[in-house]
Formats: structure tokens, C-alpha cells, sequence
């Protein structure tokens, strides 16, 4: 701590006590002029991010416009309360300003030479610079000082900053698509979780489960995450239909259309006078079972009729079908019950496969189905057209 030595200890410890008094007016009113001469500075920065803003889509941009403020104000004020100011120093400053004639500089000086008993000047000048250390009132005598100029200018600033801030703005309808947007996605996140939750409770294939489980588990994170950008939602979406796509066969109603017509004339041939078999296996059993009880025309019959069959599942694009019905036409025609047999359980697995397959292709339609209905609505969010379905 800075100490005035040399001289009486009472005198001393008014005159340090009086120049930390004058120090820290010093301090405020040297903040308050840097103040005034930066508060431009801050105003012309607020104007920056405004006239930005109306040019770019700036989310809070009032609370950006205030930021340089902000930053102005604890400058000033750390400058103010931290900027070092020596007590000589400030003896000097008050010297010059109140026309003291060195009065407290010298005091000061002389103390710091250390004196242990100061001959009648020194004391003499000592008791100077007190008393006029005590004529001076801080706040009458270094008062607060008012600079027009540059208050002037961060006025106009100001004046110009409040004028952006409150004129329309035609970001205003760009950040208003994008919260919508925003919010659609979120609102289609939920929607895919849902789709999850349906394929998990479907009949898809173990291995076509867990894929399409894992990219609508990414789809939704990706939509959750989502900042408001329409054409990446979009293009995340448009990812997974595309994919979806290519997993879906073109081909599935001819084929679910040729599996139905095998099984309506597999029942037909197996049905008898008692009752028809429940299903197609039932059906290739009963056939298989009853072939060594056919007449020969009966089982040449068969045979031309599975043969059909056949052709029918190989048009339909099913090999394995088509094979397996072919190898019982051949055993039918040959008689051998226990070949016919073999084959019967062969088309049974192929026709089941066949309808898992499509099974699978059903999902994969009404989740693809879905995942349309998703983009439309991400694309109608925060436009007219959503406006007028609503």
C-alpha cells in the first residue's frame, strides 16, 4: 500500500486518505469519457449486425444487436476500475487541472524521499499542499465532463440502430419458414418413431427388420437435429424413400396376384367330396398323398396342371416356384408317390417364402408410403399451401 512518509502521521494519513478520494473521482470520470468517446463505436456495431440481419436470416437478432453494448459497457468499466493510477500521478493530475502549482506533486515527492525529520520548508510546503488538499471538493472541482461530439454521433447511430430494429424486416419471414419447418420436422421425427414402432411389430424378416429399424432410428436423429434447413430435411428423407426404392420389387402385385391364382387351383385339385384342405400345404399333401390312388389320366391330368403352374411362377419372375412345381409335375406324371411327396414340401417352402417375401415388400411399400407423406408435409411447412389445407 502506498504510504506518505517523512512528515506528521495524522497530516500524512488525511493527505493519502484525500488523493485515493481524488483517485477515484479520476477513475470515474476518465471511464466516463471513454464511454462517451466509444459508445459510437458500439452503435455503429449494433447498426452492422442489424443491416446483416436484413440481408441474412439471423435468429435473436435483437440479442445480437445488444451484444456490442454489452461488450462496450464492461470495457469502459474495466478500464475505468482497473487502470493502474498511482497516487504521485494523481497529485500531478490535480496540480495541473486545479492550478495547485505542484503543491501536492511535490508533497508527494518529498515523502517518497523519506526525511525522518524534515527541515522547516519541507514541513512548511507539507502543510501547503494539505490545506489546499483540503480546499478541494472532488465531485464541484473535477467534475463529470459532457462531450457533445461524439454523443452526437452514437445519438444518430442509436437513432439509426432503433430504426432497423423496428422497420419490417424481410428476414422476419424467412426465420418464420424456418421455425416451421423446424417444427415440422420434429412433428415427422415423432411420425418415423411411430413407423419404428410398427415395423417392429410386423412380419418383415429378421435381417430386413434390423436394416430398415436402423435407418429410421438415423432418419428420426437426423429430423430431431434439424435447425429449420428444409432441403437437408428433404434430402434426408428423399435418402431413405430412394433406398426404399430400389429394396421394393416392381413386380410384387404380379406375383402376389400368381401366388393367390397357385393356391386357389392347388385347393382345387386337392378338394373332394368331404371337404376342401384349409391351405396350399394342406392341399400338396393331399395331393402328394393321394397320387398312388389316381388313374393314370388322373395323374397325366395333374402332371399338365402343375406344369401350368410352373410356367405360371416362372413368368411371374419365381425360380424357385417354378422349379419346385416342376419337379412335382414330373413325379406326377411318373407316378412316384414318394418323389411327389419330396417335391409337394419343396413348393410348400417356396410358396412360403414367396409370400414372406411379399410380406416384406408390403412393409416396405407403407413405410415408403409414409415416409411421401413426411416430405410433403416438411415441404408445405410454413408456406401458403399449408396455410390453405389448413
Amino acid at each position: 500500500m502506498e504510504q506518505l512518509n517523512g512528515f506528521p502521521a495524522a497530516g500524512a494519513d488525511e493527505l493519502q486518505r484525500r488523493l485515493r478520494a481524488f483517485r477515484r473521482r479520476l477513475r470515474l470520470r476518465d471511464g466516463v469519457e471513454l464511454a462517451q468517446r466509444t459508445l459510437w463505436t458500439a452503435c455503429a456495431a449494433s447498426v452492422l449486425i442489424l443491416l446483416l440481419g436484413r440481408v441474412l436470416p439471423v435468429a435473436n437478432l435483437a440479442a445480437w444487436a445488444l451484444l456490442p453494448a454489452f461488450i462496450w459497457l464492461g470495457a469502459a468499466g474495466g478500464y475505468s476500475l482497473l487502470r493502474p493510477l498511482s497516487l504521485p500521478r494523481t497529485a500531478r493530475r490535480v496540480d495541473g487541472e486545479l492550478h495547485l502549482k505542484e503543491r501536492l506533486g511535490t508533497a508527494v515527492e518529498l515523502s517518497a524521499a523519506g526525511l525522518p525529520e524534515p527541515p522547516a520548508l519541507p514541513a512548511y510546503q507539507f502543510s501547503d499542499a494539505l490545506a489546499a488538499a483540503r480546499a478541494v471538493e472532488p465531485r464541484r472541482d473535477l467534475p463529470l465532463r459532457i462531450l457533445r461530439r461524439p454523443l452526437l454521433t452514437a445519438a444518430a447511430l442509436l437513432a439509426l440502430a432503433l430504426g432497423l430494429l423496428y422497420l419490417p424486416n424481410p428476414m422476419d419471414a424467412v426465420l418464420a419458414e424456418r421455425a416451421a419447418v423446424k417444427q415440422a420436422a420434429q412433428a415427422e421425427a415423432e411420425r418415423v418413431e411411430e413407423m419404428a414402432e410398427q415395423v417392429e411389430n410386423s412380419a418383415l424378416s429378421p435381417e430386413e427388420k434390423a436394416d430398415l429399424l436402423r435407418q429410421l432410428d438415423e432418419l428420426a436423429r437426423q429430423l430431431r437435429a434439424n435447425p429449420g434447413d428444409r432441403e437437408q430435411a428433404l434430402a434426408d428423407l428423399s435418402a431413405l424413400q430412394a433406398e426404399l426404392r430400389r429394396q421394393i420389387d416392381p413386380q410384387a402385385a404380379t406375383r402376389q396376384a400368381m401366388l393367390d391364382a397357385i393356391a386357389a387351383q392347388l385347393q382345387a385339385l386337392a378338394q373332394d367330396e368331404a371337404a376342401a384342405p384349409a391351405d396350399s400345404a394342406a392341399a400338396l399333401e393331399q395331393l402328394a398323398a393321394g397320387l398312388d390312388a389316381m388313374s393314370p389320366e388322373e395323374q397325366q391330368a395333374l402332371a399338365a396342371a402343375l406344369s401350368q403352374m410352373a410356367a405360371q411362377a416362372a413368368q411371374a419372375g419365381d425360380t424357385a416356384l417354378s422349379q419346385a412345381l416342376a419337379a412335382l409335375s414330373q413325379a406326377a406324371q411318373n407316378g412316384d408317390a414318394q418323389a411327389a411327396s419330396e417335391a409337394a414340401g419343396q413348393v410348400s417352402e417356396a410358396m412360403q417364402a414367396a409370400q414372406q417375401a411379399l410380406s416384406d415388400q408390403q412393409v416396405l411399400q407403407q413405410t415408403l408410403n409414409q415416409l411421401q407423406g413426411s416430405s410433403q408435409s416438411i415441404a408445405q411447412a410454413g408456406t401458403s399451401g399449408e396455410g390453405s389445407q389448413q
